[in-house]
């Protein structure tokens, strides 16, 4: 007999603005509520209709994109501990848990919602008041007992809930046989006649209700239970690939680089790894807030005013460098796939691709090194100082607005407002209210110094970055300086200029978006003058 045991680890409370778009991937198990608001939610691609008081079960590596509807709203986010046990004989046994089918991806409105809303909100009152303070054994059993009332009671109405056709039942046994059998040879007619349909039915289906094939979804199970597999001692490639189903460890070993990105063989040695960064992008700064820090990081980027011979120069001593210090890896973004060849030679190689959200590349590079778990604290803790740092500026700042412009070697840039992580710090998470501006700007502009007159920027504070080093950029910003518009703006005239560094890279990590805060914080209590 297996059961598995459900503990709560944290609870996260977030309001959002109307239209607000969300995308993150699942770093833990954990089980969401829409106590406000309603619009439209896509798990791995699948797109749904969610409203507000469905309970959601995410598991780590799911990928969701949520986009509310008109109004505002509001979530909660509690991050789950699973432990399964398996009595054995006289004996138990430790397993991976299995959480309920039914709250897989259920999204469906539960009717006790004013029942369920309360107990959410004093669950979070609870865990907040023990956040203040000492932390004392009874407090975490009180926390601990608020939640299993509401994850039973939660659970229970899901299971009266479910009594559904026996296709819909057949298609829940169906996935939980693939997660029983994952070690052992699956077809598509076994999955079929256990959800009772026929295979073509069954792979439609599948595909709606889980985002991916069955197959897919197989294989990344078997990735999942072979990373488990891969970190204990005495491990080979070869015996776990036996293990989780895997008939062939060349074929084992690909599909795990081209989930995890990088080779079952390097993935065991994951905590001595030494590691170097080739991009543009900070991946040494996301490094860092992990815990880790890079034996090197280069930039081969051929950047404008730099001549073909100097970026030469620039790329072969970079090269002449690695080879000399022997990295065990090295982490590329996608302004380099060009050198990918040339660094294999060196390391093995893998690139970080670029995602809107920050998080999940943060969370790609922490399951490669396998820091999962120090990822978790460090953005709980990013978390509460942005929320200290929200309440801050409220004070310092209050309804005063702010514009972000950037000088570049040839125009002038305004960001305006599209999705961006800079704008989700500064305006969502910070609650900061960006300028105004007549035409308005909701995306990026860019145009010559002596044309802004022709725009009504209304702002307190101007942030201005200088994107390029060198004359020209120099001569841009002179001319913007002596333009009507510059002249003019009630920011300049009342001292509130603020030159700052590259937020527009920084605001994709950890380090940079602490250090964005503090800078806030610096500039707007006055401390700091342009």
């Amino acid at each position: 007999m297996k059961r598995t045991m459900v503990f709560l680890s944290s609870i996260h409370k977030y309001s959002k603005p109307a239209h607000t778009s969300i995308q993150r991937t699942a770093p833990a198990p954990m089980l969401v509520f829409l106590t406000r608001g309603s619009g439209l939610l896509a798990i791995n691609g699948y797109e749904r209709k969610l409203e507000a008081l469905g309970p959601l079960l995410l598991l780590p590596g799911m990928s969701i994109r949520f986009q509310s509807d008109r109004g505002d709203f509001e979530y909660y986010v509690l991050i789950l501990d699973a432990v399964g046990v398996a009595k054995q004989r006289e004996s138990r046994k430790v397993q991976l848990p299995e959480l309920p089918a039914e709250l897989f991806g259920s999204g469906i409105k539960l009717r006790s919602q004013q029942q369920t809303s309360e107990r959410i909100v004093r669950l979070y009152e609870t865990a907040s008041q023990v956040d203040k303070f000492e932390s004392k054994p009874e407090s975490e059993l009180m926390i601990q007992l608020q939640f299993q009332e509401l994850y039973s009671t939660v659970l229970l109405e899901l299971l009266e809930l479910n009594r559904i056709p026996t296709s819909e039942k057949g298609m829940q046994e169906s996935i939980s046989y693939l997660h029983k059998h994952l070690h052992e040879k699956i077809n598509l007619e076994q999955l079929a006649s256990i959800a009772m349909l026929t295979p073509t039915s069954y792979s439609r289906k599948f595909k709606k209700v889980m985002g991916v094939t069955p197959f897919e979804y197989l294989a990344d199970l078997r990735v999942k239970e072979a990373k488990a597999q891969l970190s204990l001692n005495g491990a080979s490639v070869r015996s776990v690939s036996e293990r989780v189903g895997f008939g062939s460890e060349f074929y084992f070993s690909r599909v795990f680089k081209a989930a995890v990105g990088i080779s079952p063989n390097l993935y065991m040695k994951r905590h001595q790894l030494k590691i170097a960064v080739v991009a543009c992008s900070s991946f040494d700064d996301s490094l860092r807030s992990l815990g880790i820090f890079p034996i090197a990081s280069m930039n081969c980027f051929r950047y404008p005013g730099m001549g073909e011979a100097e970026h030469l120069r620039k790329v072969t001593s970079h090269l002449q460098t690695l080879m000399q210090l022997k990295p065990d890896l090295i982490l590329i973004d996608r302004y380099h796939h060009e050198y990918e060849e040339p660094l294999k030679q060196i390391a093995s190689t893998a690139c970080l691709e670029h995602h809107a959200d920050w998080r999940i590349v943060l969370h790609k590079m922490a399951e490669m090194i396998g820091c999962e778990r120090t990822e978790q604290t460090m953005l709980s803790e990013l978390a509460q100082q942005t929320d200290d740092a929200r309440k801050q500026l409220g004070r310092s700042v209050g309804s005063g607005s702010l514009t972000l412009m950037r000088v570049t070697h040839n125009a002038v840039r305004i960001q305006g407002a599209p999705d961006h992580p800079l704008n989700e710090l500064l305006f969502t998470e910070l609650g900061l209210t960006a300028g105004s501006s007549s035409p308005a700007i909701d995306h990026k502009i860019e145009m010559q110094p002596e044309q802004l007159s022709g725009l009504s920027i209304q702002s307190d504070y101007l942030f201005v970055q200088k994107l390029h080093h060198g004359p020209s950029s120099d001569q841009i910003l002179q001319r913007m300086q002596s333009s009507p518009f510059w002249k003019k703006h009630e920011a300049v005239q009342s001292g509130r200029v603020r030159f700052i560094p590259n937020w527009y890279a920084m605001c994709w990590t950890p380090i940079g978006r602490k250090t964005i805060m503090d800078s806030l914080l610096l500039y707007t209590n006055g401390q700091h003058h342009a």
